[in-house]
């Protein structure tokens, strides 16, 4: 592992670390019903399927697909999300989902060991994203089915440019949001044909934003300092924000995309 890989892993871990305890806080977009259930209903499941949730966080997806399929593997780095997320499958009664903790980059299953693979809102964090991605492939089974949802950044570049200086200003362990043509060509670069290429919007309260994080009085400044400037005209974030209830909100968007392993 290179210096520098290394010193973005430390912010990883220090980054969701502290993030734990709220990682499953009601009223976050992490875990609202409606966008887990979009997920759901946009994914291949049967109750013979093992399943490997890739960089799981707490295992909000992974606990989610717990009741539609056989065994999950709820794989991710962090000891204290894994903790959080065994402690909440325990006092709902999941029997079924495994927590392991490793590394996205360097999966420790054999090849072709799950019908299906996912992985959800984690590719802005990966140092980089190709090496997750193989990865991520070479342990979905011959005609199993792999998933990636993420954030993606705007079209254009310079207001992608802007997005993420923006976010890793509220999280350093966010390197890039890719959009979606980068997403597409990732799949189809590695012989996979998108089944589907979904997009949709996810409104976001902007003060629980920022306080997932922690983030400093600065990089709260500049963000809401950023955002009011865009609703008066000004330079374009890519975060479309609006008022709400008298409250700064904003927009992320979302992307699935889903692709059958050729056989």
């Amino acid at each position: 592992m290179t210096n520098s890989r290394k010193k973005h892993q430390e912010k990883i871990l220090s980054q969701f670390t502290s993030q734990a305890k709220r990682f499953d806080q009601k009223g976050y977009s992490l875990s609202n019903k409606e966008y887990l259930a979009w997920t759901l209903e946009n994914i291949p499941l049967n109750k013979d399927m093992v399943v490997l949730d890739a960089a799981a966080g707490t295992g909000i997806l992974a606990r989610k697909l717990a009741g539609a399929v056989r065994k999950v593997y709820a794989l991710d780095a962090t000891a204290s999300m894994l903790a959080a997320g065994e402690k909440l499958a325990g006092e709902a009664g999941l029997e079924n989902v495994i927590f392991k903790q490793g590394l996205a980059e360097a999966l420790p299953y054999p090849d072709q060991k799950f019908d299906l693979v996912t992985c959800r809102l984690a590719f802005h964090h990966f140092y980089d994203y190709k090496t997750p991605f193989l990865e991520m492939l070479r342990v979905t089974k011959k005609g199993g089915f792999l998933v990636v949802m993420d954030l993606i950044s705007p079209a254009a570049e310079k207001i992608a440019a802007r997005y993420n200086e923006l976010e890793t200003l509220r999280d350093d362990s966010h390197i890039y949001a890719l959009t979606e043509k980068e997403f597409i060509d990732l799949f189809e670069n590695h012989g996979l044909q998108p089944a589907k290429v979904l997009n949709r919007d996810v409104e976001m309260v902007t003060e629980d934003w920022l306080n997932l994080t922690k983030a400093s009085k600065s990089a709260r400044e500049t963000i809401f300092r950023a955002l009011e400037g865009e609703l008066k005209n000004g330079e374009k974030t890519g975060m479309r924000p609006f008022k709400k209830e008298g409250a700064l909100h904003f927009l992320h968007r979302w992307i699935l995309v889903l692709a059958q392993k050729p056989a």
